[in-house]
């Protein structure tokens, strides 16, 4: 994991990278390694886009990155269901099935 944060006595900084890049393409980045993810927790990712399909997003892509796979891990952890689902919206919202 990338430290972007530094803490000092009295504050700390967060030093963020933002780049645009295409929401499809790294969302396809972000979710395929979890595909291996299926047959050990006898789960089905489901990934829908919704009105971000095509669209390009602006901000910091790593730590995005870093975020939707903590995600997307303690879902396949803790949900009880055989559905992992993923619905990104136009405020990029997390919702997952149980």
């Amino acid at each position: 994991m990338i430290t972007t944060v530094r803490f000092s006595e009295n504050f700390f900084t967060l030093r963020t990278d933002p780049k645009a890049f295409k929401v499809d393409d790294f969302i396809d980045e972000c979710t395929i390694p979890y595909q291996l993810y299926n047959e050990n927790f006898n789960k089905n990712l489901v990934v829908e886009l919704n009105e971000l399909q095509g669209k390009t997003l602006l901000t910091d892509q790593i730590k995005l990155g870093q975020i939707i796979q903590n995600l997307l891990s303690n879902a396949y952890k803790h949900s009880k269901g055989h559905s992992v689902s993923r619905k990104w919206r136009g405020s990029l919202g997390f919702f997952f099935n149980r």
